[in-house]
């Protein structure tokens, strides 16, 4: 609690954890006054759940979705990065269960980070096929990962690919291949509102 307090006090603006890697169960009751003090403090937690493919995996049930709970109880507002898990099977009703949380939990947010690469862009098309959901859409980079415009050929066609792909700047890159794919422009700005202190 009081490296919490250290950090808001520094400008902290988010606090972000992958528990599965991390090695701590989120659902431990002993989390209840981190959590408190995240919603007093108006800090979202951007929590990873699911397949964990950049870090090692120390205990994967520690990434269930259904282990967040505790801290939307509590108060906190939870962010869900890459739009929830990576499943390359039930992911049908992977997703149908994240957008009835959603439902649900009117402080669960989800992110588009690393969306436009060939191993998630399916998610990016359930995003934008749900529009119900599009208020509670933040944008993401996953810096340093790639977009990977080549991916979307069938989207946005050969010529327009290769010039997004020639963009030196990757987080130009990111966010100019989303706009081509119709990415909403308020996911790219909603951070200021969901952010602790964060300036537009």
């Amino acid at each position: 609690l009081a490296e919490l307090d250290r950090c808001a006090a520094r400008g902290a603006v988010l606090c972000k954890w992958i528990p599965a890697s991390m090695g701590f169960d989120p659902a431990d009751p002993r989390w209840g006054p981190f959590y408190a003090r995240l919603a007093a403090l108006g800090m979202p937690l951007l929590s990873h759940i699911g397949t964990e493919l950049a870090v090692t995996t120390v205990e994967k049930a520690h990434g269930d979705f259904g282990r967040l709970g505790a801290a939307m109880d509590a108060g906190a507002r939870v962010i869900v990065p890459h739009a929830g898990n990576l499943r390359l099977f039930r992911d049908e009703a992977d997703w149908e269960a994240l957008l009835a949380e959603m439902g649900r939990r009117p402080d669960l947010w989800i992110d588009d980070s690393a969306l436009c690469m060939l191993h998630r862009r399916r998610r990016l098309m359930k995003i934008l096929a749900a529009p119900e959901i599009h208020g509670r859409v933040l944008h993401g980079s996953d810096y340093p990962l790639p977009a990977q415009p080549m991916a979307f050929v069938d989207r946005i066609g050969l010529r327009e690919a290769r010039r997004i792909a020639g963009i030196p700047s990757a987080f130009e890159k990111d966010v100019v291949l989303k706009r081509a794919l119709g990415v909403p422009e308020a996911f790219l700005h909603r951070g200021a509102e969901v952010l602790r202190g964060a300036e537009s």
